[in-house]
């Protein structure tokens, strides 16, 4: 298929099942992501439902016959990816955002009501709407979803640091500053709704970006996607 981000084809030789075999193999836990831009909550519950339900419905059934007749249990899920970003296709203001969100995850907890949804977050803090989108995604869906992600790249370039590598190599101050800021808005909106529920985050998106960046680097010219590979941390807790 066209993976219209990248202009790139992807043929999903390495899908979900084979993702959760790996995670099995390495002994990590997965974390799964449905598309809320383009895609549907509808889809995303078929997804949940495919993953997680043992049998008897359309997507579980289909999984078994996929050779996989115990669920997956997947317990985390973000819900899209980075729909703040005018990069992304169909991009979402934060409201709309968090009111298909807020839709998608009472949905879910039907199929399964175990699931750790994380609402999308702020790709990035040098976006104009950060935390201004936070917060008005959490005012949508604070009840319904159990974290939120936090995004950062990090690279030794004229842009970010002067190319200074001391400023570079203290970064690691920003992504701490990022964390207290996001945290404060999830305190802020949990006031505003008065519940008794505290979100935690998930930093599920960082790592060094150190290659071009411009439009012709990011233009795969339809030919076939590389593989891309994320640091992912989630804190269940707080401080």
């Amino acid at each position: 298929m066209l993976e219209r981000a990248w202009n790139s084809l992807e043929t999903n030789q390495f899908g979900t099942n084979e993702f959760i075999d790996w995670c099995k193999r390495v002994g990590t836990e997965p974390l799964l992501g449905f598309n809320l831009g383009a895609g549907t909550p509808e889809e995303a519950v078929a997804y949940v439902e495919y993953c997680n339900l043992e049998k008897g419905t359309k997507w579980s059934d289909l999984r078994r016959q996929h050779g996989y007749e115990q669920p997956h249990k997947v317990q985390y899920w973000c819900m899209g990816n980075e729909m703040d970003g005018p990069w992304q296709m169909g991009r979402l203001t934060a409201r709309e955002y968090g009111r298909k969100a807020r839709d998608a995850a009472r949905q879910i907890r039907v199929v399964d009501p175990t699931t750790k949804l994380i609402a999308c977050g702020s790709s990035n803090t040098i976006l104009p709407t950060y935390l201004e989108w936070d917060r008005e995604v959490l005012e949508e869906c604070y009840d319904q979803v159990d974290g939120i992600s936090l995004h950062n790249y990090y690279g030794n370039t004229p842009a970010l640091t002067g190319g200074n590598s001391a400023r570079y190599l203290a970064m690691n101050l920003d992504m701490e500053r990022q964390i207290h800021e996001i945290a404060a808005v999830c305190d802020y909106v949990q006031g505003l709704q008065k519940s008794p529920k505290r979100l935690w985050l998930s930093f599920d998106e960082w790592n060094i970006w150190y290659r071009a960046r411009d439009a012709a680097a990011r233009d795969g010219k339809k030919t076939f996607a590389r593989t891309c590979w994320k640091k992912c941390t989630t804190w269940r807790t707080r401080f």
